[in-house]
């Protein structure tokens, strides 16, 4: 990841103004995971996994970035 990326990640992490886009992510996380738990569908279940896998993968970086910043400063 590019530091100009960490950077904006971090933002979004630690300013109030992104909160909303916070509780959106997770709740999108929420709704991905309750439909592979309630289908019985293969397509709606692989289109449901990797819509939850690419979320996480950006609730993940959003949480890493601090860190993955400060061993950029280093």
């Amino acid at each position: 990841m590019t530091r100009e990326l960490l950077e904006s990640l971090v933002r979004i992490k630690n300013l109030n103004e992104f909160a909303a886009f916070r509780k959106y992510l997770e709740e999108e996380k929420a709704y991905d995971m309750a439909i592979m738990a309630g289908t019985n569908d293969d397509r709606v279940m692989h289109l449901a996994q990797g819509a939850y896998r690419r979320i996480t993968m950006l609730i993940e970086a959003i949480e890493a970035a601090p860190k993955l910043l400060e061993k950029d400063r280093r």
